[in-house]
């Protein structure tokens, strides 16, 4: 039978690492609190530059815009995986990878590897698949300057004609309760970011022309596509961390009760057998 000395070691071990998981708990709700922060500034700005967009391409306008039309012929393409660089939030990072690793086998191309985060570059590398360029250690606080660099190194390669498609992987991060992992292209260009809400026809005055002024406003809806992105990536991360020290910490008070009510067994048998044995000698004595 275990000794009373070692369940109450166990006891104190199991508070130790409760305290660890609250504190852990409160360090993600915060992050979270200043990452949904930034994403709510930029969602406004991000569903009317994909409305805009959407405008020129429901409209019927004539467009040259390599970004837009693409290439002629689609021979390789590039998947950029963002992922965590930590652990401890669940399912948050086998459920990313898994889908990651889907989407990069099903389409029937070769393809170019690009990961942020370790979780993701330790499953691709654990299955023979290395990445052309990875990032690690990019921080719990996504900035634009990120997503421009990313966004600048994407475009990089399809002007010269290194990849014909690129696909943007990450966690999309719906509500509280909601985080679904998704393969997003951003070129050639298709806006899915609730640009439908102003796709009603508007009566626009280009000036210079349109192909100048969509050389500089595409670039600039690429890397707002990867900042959202690189936010609600944090965010699903975050949420999903949280989730999993609330449980951990409700788990730790579960095995302290149980622990608890061993102890008492214990020290109650322990009680029994001594008060057993002083009546047993006191019998002999007499």
């Amino acid at each position: 039978m275990t000794s009373m000395q070692d369940i109450r070691r166990r006891i104190k071990s199991v508070k130790s690492t409760q305290k660890i998981t609250r504190v852990m708990k409160m360090v993600s709700a915060s992050k979270l609190r200043r990452i949904q922060n930034n994403l709510n500034i930029a969602l406004p700005y991000s569903e009317r530059i994909a409305g805009i967009l959407n405008h020129f391409l429901t409209n019927d306008i004539e467009i040259k815009n390599s970004y837009i039309k693409g290439h002629k012929i689609v021979k390789k393409a590039c998947y950029i995986v963002v992922s965590a660089d930590d652990g401890l939030c669940g399912g948050y990072n086998n459920n990313l990878n898994k889908f990651a690793f889907t989407s990069v086998k099903a389409e029937d191309l070769p393809y170019k590897l690009l990961i942020l985060g370790s979780k993701a570059k330790e499953y691709f590398e654990h299955r023979h698949l290395f990445a052309d360029e990875s990032f690690v250690d990019w921080g719990d606080n996504p900035s634009f300057f990120q997503a421009k660099q990313l966004a600048l190194i994407a475009m990089d390669m399809f002007d010269k004609g290194e990849v014909d498609k690129v696909y943007l992987i990450y966690t999309q991060f719906i509500s509280g309760l909601s985080q679904v992992p998704v393969c997003q292209q951003i070129l050639p260009v298709v806006p899915t970011l609730g640009g439908e809400c102003f796709t009603r026809m508007v009566e626009y005055i280009f000036e210079p022309n349109k192909e100048e002024l969509l050389a500089g406003f595409v670039p600039q809806y690429i890397e707002v596509v990867v900042y959202r992105a690189l936010l609600e990536a944090k965010a699903s991360e975050q949420r999903a961390r949280m989730t999993a020290m609330s449980a951990a910490t409700d788990n730790a008070d579960d095995i302290i009760d149980n622990l608890t009510l061993t102890l008492n067994r214990v020290r109650q048998a322990a009680i029994t057998t001594e008060i057993s044995e002083i009546v047993s000698g006191a019998a002999a004595l007499s």
